[in-house]
């Protein structure tokens, strides 16, 4: 029928309710403690690490196709900076022909 029993409800009730406040202190106690971390980060590597990362994953899981769809992306993404527009006019740009095509 699809339709759970009652005492089965309950049971995800209440594990939505425990599992919900868990995180909500755990989130405040790992919360504060990275706060602290993360002024310390070197913002610098961190960005460029994350750019050596993203290019790895694409050369392995793309090859070179992947690679160059990443390097006309990340074009197609500083165009707006330079240009001094702003980036809601590339999300228009971008969806148009993708709603085209699924249409």
């Amino acid at each position: 029928d699809g339709v759970l029993p009652p005492g089965t409800m309950s049971y995800l009730m209440i594990s939505a309710v425990i599992s919900s406040s868990l995180a909500y202190f755990l989130t405040l106690f790992i919360g504060k403690r990275a706060a602290r971390y993360v002024s310390r980060v070197d913002y610098g590597k961190l960005v460029l690490s994350i750019i050596v990362f993203i290019v790895i994953m694409v050369i392995l899981f793309n090859g070179a196709t992947g690679l160059l769809i990443l390097a006309v992306g990340t074009a197609i993404g500083l165009l707006p900076i330079r240009l001094g527009v702003r980036r809601s006019h590339l999300m228009g740009v971008i969806m148009l022909p993708v709603l085209l095509y699924i249409w």
